[in-house]
């Protein structure tokens, strides 16, 4: 990993030795807010971001990871609407469909 043999294996491009994370190139037409805390918000930030999404801070979509006892889920706020998802699929898909 450290002398670079991992990235000529695998021809990783952006490969961060620090966080171990490979960057990802936003390529949507869209941009979001996230808040949360713990594992679900670290998780959920690389669902979007490896999906195409720009994480900013002002955004007018806003996301929510909402802990709760038997897991997480996931409400979005944008253009007056709020609406809840129990998992990154479905909120990934209405995020897809925001931006045609």
């Amino acid at each position: 990993m450290l002398d670079g043999t991992f990235d000529r294996v695998f021809q990783l491009k952006g490969f961060d030795l620090k966080t171990g994370k490979i960057a990802h190139l936003p390529y949507r037409k869209i941009a979001v807010q996230l808040a949360g805390v713990g594992p679900e918000f670290l998780w959920t930030k690389n669902a979007l971001e490896r999906s195409g999404y720009e994480i900013t801070s002002n955004a007018s979509i806003k996301i929510l990871v909402v802990i709760h006892q038997e897991g997480a889920s996931f409400r979005i706020e944008a253009a007056g609407i709020q609406k809840e998802f129990s998992t990154l699929k479905e909120l990934i898909a209405v995020l897809n469909n925001m931006e045609n």
